[in-house]
Protein backbone atom coordinates (compact mmCIF):
# COMPACT_ATOMS: atom_id res chain seq x y z
CA UNK A 1 0.00 0.00 0.00
CA UNK A 2 1.32 3.58 -0.74
CA UNK A 3 1.87 6.31 1.25
CA UNK A 4 -0.45 7.30 4.07
CA UNK A 5 -0.98 11.69 4.85
CA UNK A 6 -3.77 12.63 7.05
CA UNK A 7 -5.31 15.83 5.82
CA UNK A 8 -8.52 18.19 6.59
CA UNK A 9 -9.22 19.99 3.50
CA UNK A 10 -13.00 21.52 1.75
CA UNK A 11 -14.92 18.64 0.55
CA UNK A 12 -14.13 17.83 -3.02
CA UNK A 13 -16.01 16.14 -6.04
CA UNK A 14 -13.66 14.52 -8.37
CA UNK A 15 -11.92 11.18 -8.27
CA UNK A 16 -9.56 11.38 -11.13
CA UNK A 17 -7.85 8.56 -12.34
CA UNK A 18 -5.29 9.66 -15.28
CA UNK A 19 -4.08 7.24 -17.67
CA UNK A 20 -1.67 6.57 -20.95
CA UNK A 21 -0.81 4.03 -23.38
CA UNK A 22 2.71 2.65 -23.87
CA UNK A 23 4.73 0.26 -25.92
CA UNK A 24 3.03 -2.04 -28.76
CA UNK A 25 4.28 -5.24 -27.52
CA UNK A 26 3.28 -4.48 -23.71
CA UNK A 27 0.31 -3.59 -24.93
CA UNK A 28 -0.24 -7.06 -26.93
CA UNK A 29 0.63 -9.05 -23.51
CA UNK A 30 -2.07 -6.77 -21.83
CA UNK A 31 -4.65 -7.22 -24.31
CA UNK A 32 -4.30 -11.16 -24.28
CA UNK A 33 -4.23 -10.68 -20.36
CA UNK A 34 -7.81 -9.10 -19.99
CA UNK A 35 -9.31 -11.48 -23.06
CA UNK A 36 -8.96 -14.25 -21.21
CA UNK A 37 -10.41 -12.30 -18.41
CA UNK A 38 -13.31 -10.11 -19.19
CA UNK A 39 -14.20 -11.18 -23.04
CA UNK A 40 -18.04 -11.62 -22.12
CA UNK A 41 -18.28 -8.58 -20.34
CA UNK A 42 -16.76 -5.58 -22.56
CA UNK A 43 -16.42 -5.25 -26.23
CA UNK A 44 -13.62 -6.59 -27.89
CA UNK A 45 -11.04 -3.89 -29.27
CA UNK A 46 -8.34 -3.93 -32.37
CA UNK A 47 -5.03 -3.34 -30.81
CA UNK A 48 -4.88 -0.88 -34.03
CA UNK A 49 -7.50 1.61 -32.51
CA UNK A 50 -5.64 0.95 -29.02
CA UNK A 51 -2.20 2.66 -30.30
CA UNK A 52 -3.94 5.41 -32.95
CA UNK A 53 -3.30 8.23 -30.41
CA UNK A 54 -0.07 7.16 -29.00
CA UNK A 55 1.94 10.44 -28.55
CA UNK A 56 6.10 10.70 -27.56
CA UNK A 57 6.40 9.97 -24.14
CA UNK A 58 8.00 13.34 -23.06
CA UNK A 59 4.34 14.52 -24.35
CA UNK A 60 2.02 12.09 -23.55
CA UNK A 61 -1.11 12.92 -21.32
CA UNK A 62 -3.87 10.70 -20.25
CA UNK A 63 -6.64 11.68 -18.13
CA UNK A 64 -9.18 9.55 -16.53
CA UNK A 65 -11.04 10.55 -13.47
CA UNK A 66 -13.98 9.63 -11.41
CA UNK A 67 -15.97 11.49 -8.58
CA UNK A 68 -18.12 10.46 -5.83
CA UNK A 69 -20.88 12.46 -4.71
CA UNK A 70 -24.51 13.15 -3.52
CA UNK A 71 -26.75 12.47 -0.24
CA UNK A 72 -26.75 8.44 -0.83
CA UNK A 73 -22.71 8.72 -1.27
CA UNK A 74 -21.10 6.84 2.06
CA UNK A 75 -18.07 9.11 1.04
CA UNK A 76 -17.86 13.08 1.62
CA UNK A 77 -14.43 12.78 -0.13
CA UNK A 78 -13.57 10.14 -2.55
CA UNK A 79 -11.07 11.20 -5.31
CA UNK A 80 -8.36 9.13 -7.16
CA UNK A 81 -5.86 10.26 -9.15
CA UNK A 82 -3.77 8.39 -11.68
CA UNK A 83 -0.78 10.60 -14.03
CA UNK A 84 1.68 10.14 -16.61
CA UNK A 85 3.29 13.07 -17.62
CA UNK A 86 6.67 12.73 -19.30
CA UNK A 87 6.98 9.02 -18.13
CA UNK A 88 6.47 9.83 -14.32
CA UNK A 89 3.72 7.35 -13.25
CA UNK A 90 1.84 8.01 -10.15
CA UNK A 91 -1.81 7.87 -8.34
CA UNK A 92 -3.41 8.86 -5.55
CA UNK A 93 -6.76 8.51 -3.36
CA UNK A 94 -8.17 11.04 -1.19
CA UNK A 95 -10.92 9.46 1.23
CA UNK A 96 -13.09 10.77 3.57
CA UNK A 97 -16.01 8.14 5.34
CA UNK A 98 -19.16 9.85 5.91
CA UNK A 99 -19.99 10.18 9.59
CA UNK A 100 -16.96 8.11 10.48
CA UNK A 101 -13.75 9.63 9.61
CA UNK A 102 -12.55 12.89 10.96
CA UNK A 103 -9.69 13.64 8.35
CA UNK A 104 -8.99 13.31 4.71
CA UNK A 105 -6.77 10.47 4.12
CA UNK A 106 -4.14 10.43 1.56
CA UNK A 107 -2.32 7.55 -0.48
CA UNK A 108 0.22 7.75 -2.43
CA UNK A 109 1.64 4.86 -5.21
CA UNK A 110 3.94 4.44 -8.39
CA UNK A 111 1.73 2.53 -10.60
CA UNK A 112 3.10 -0.20 -13.55
CA UNK A 113 2.67 0.99 -17.03
CA UNK A 114 1.29 -2.70 -17.79
CA UNK A 115 -1.39 -1.41 -15.16
CA UNK A 116 -2.34 1.19 -17.05
CA UNK A 117 -1.99 -0.44 -20.47
CA UNK A 118 -4.60 -2.94 -19.38
CA UNK A 119 -7.24 0.01 -17.78
CA UNK A 120 -7.18 1.98 -20.40
CA UNK A 121 -7.72 -0.72 -23.07
CA UNK A 122 -10.97 -1.58 -20.65
CA UNK A 123 -11.75 2.28 -20.58
CA UNK A 124 -11.60 2.34 -24.51
CA UNK A 125 -13.65 -0.98 -24.85
CA UNK A 126 -16.36 1.09 -23.05
CA UNK A 127 -16.06 3.79 -25.69
CA UNK A 128 -16.52 6.35 -22.86
CA UNK A 129 -15.25 9.34 -25.16
CA UNK A 130 -18.59 9.00 -26.42
CA UNK A 131 -21.06 8.66 -22.78
CA UNK A 132 -22.82 11.69 -21.81
CA UNK A 133 -25.05 12.71 -18.72
CA UNK A 134 -27.39 10.25 -17.88
CA UNK A 135 -30.08 9.01 -15.36
CA UNK A 136 -33.04 6.88 -15.00
CA UNK A 137 -34.93 9.75 -15.80
CA UNK A 138 -33.56 11.19 -19.04
CA UNK A 139 -32.42 8.06 -20.47
CA UNK A 140 -35.35 7.82 -22.68
CA UNK A 141 -35.93 11.67 -23.43
CA UNK A 142 -35.84 11.96 -27.11
CA UNK A 143 -37.41 8.68 -28.88
CA UNK A 144 -40.45 8.55 -30.51
CA UNK A 145 -42.17 6.31 -28.27
CA UNK A 146 -43.25 7.36 -24.73
CA UNK A 147 -45.09 4.03 -24.01
CA UNK A 148 -42.61 2.27 -22.10
CA UNK A 149 -42.98 2.29 -18.31
CA UNK A 150 -41.01 4.07 -16.39
CA UNK A 151 -37.90 2.43 -14.83
CA UNK A 152 -37.40 2.19 -11.17
CA UNK A 153 -34.52 4.33 -9.93
CA UNK A 154 -32.23 2.49 -7.21
CA UNK A 155 -30.31 3.82 -4.09
CA UNK A 156 -27.30 5.46 -5.61
CA UNK A 157 -24.40 8.35 -5.40
CA UNK A 158 -24.26 10.26 -8.83
CA UNK A 159 -20.61 9.24 -10.54
CA UNK A 160 -19.37 12.07 -12.45
CA UNK A 161 -16.29 10.99 -14.81
CA UNK A 162 -14.11 12.91 -17.36
CA UNK A 163 -11.80 11.35 -19.93
CA UNK A 164 -9.22 12.73 -21.74
CA UNK A 165 -7.25 10.49 -24.57
CA UNK A 166 -4.01 12.28 -25.56
CA UNK A 167 -2.45 15.78 -25.01
CA UNK A 168 -4.22 17.10 -28.07
CA UNK A 169 -7.46 15.27 -27.16
CA UNK A 170 -10.89 17.33 -25.98
CA UNK A 171 -11.32 15.93 -22.59
CA UNK A 172 -15.28 14.38 -22.28
CA UNK A 173 -16.80 15.13 -19.16
CA UNK A 174 -20.57 13.31 -17.65
CA UNK A 175 -22.37 12.61 -15.07
CA UNK A 176 -24.73 9.53 -14.29
CA UNK A 177 -27.03 8.86 -11.58
CA UNK A 178 -28.09 5.40 -10.87
CA UNK A 179 -25.83 3.58 -13.45
CA UNK A 180 -27.43 -0.09 -12.29
CA UNK A 181 -30.73 1.02 -13.50
CA UNK A 182 -29.80 2.22 -16.72
CA UNK A 183 -30.20 -0.08 -20.08
CA UNK A 184 -27.26 1.48 -21.95
CA UNK A 185 -24.66 -0.86 -19.26
CA UNK A 186 -21.60 0.83 -20.11
CA UNK A 187 -22.08 3.03 -17.17
CA UNK A 188 -22.64 0.73 -14.45
CA UNK A 189 -19.28 -1.44 -16.28
CA UNK A 190 -17.38 2.16 -16.06
CA UNK A 191 -17.98 2.27 -12.39
CA UNK A 192 -16.65 -1.16 -11.80
CA UNK A 193 -14.07 -0.83 -13.94
CA UNK A 194 -12.79 2.25 -11.91
CA UNK A 195 -13.55 0.93 -8.31
CA UNK A 196 -11.56 -2.44 -9.24
CA UNK A 197 -8.91 -0.79 -10.37
CA UNK A 198 -8.62 1.64 -7.18
CA UNK A 199 -8.56 -1.61 -4.97
CA UNK A 200 -6.30 -3.23 -6.94
CA UNK A 201 -3.49 0.24 -6.77
CA UNK A 202 -4.59 0.44 -3.12
CA UNK A 203 -5.97 -2.17 -1.19
CA UNK A 204 -9.66 -2.80 -0.05
CA UNK A 205 -9.14 -1.52 3.08
CA UNK A 206 -8.30 2.26 1.77
CA UNK A 207 -11.88 2.89 0.81
CA UNK A 208 -13.64 0.86 3.50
Amino acid sequence: MGRLININKPLSKAIGLLLVTASVGSIAIALDHYKAQASDTLPDLSITRTLMRREPKADRLHVFSMEIFGGRSRYEVFEAELTDRGGEIKATLRVKKTGQDTVVREYTETVTEASFELLWYKLLALDIAQLTDLSPATENIGEETSVKPARPTVASATYGFKFQNGLHDYPNSFEVYAPDALEDKRYSKLRDVATEFVIETFGETAIN
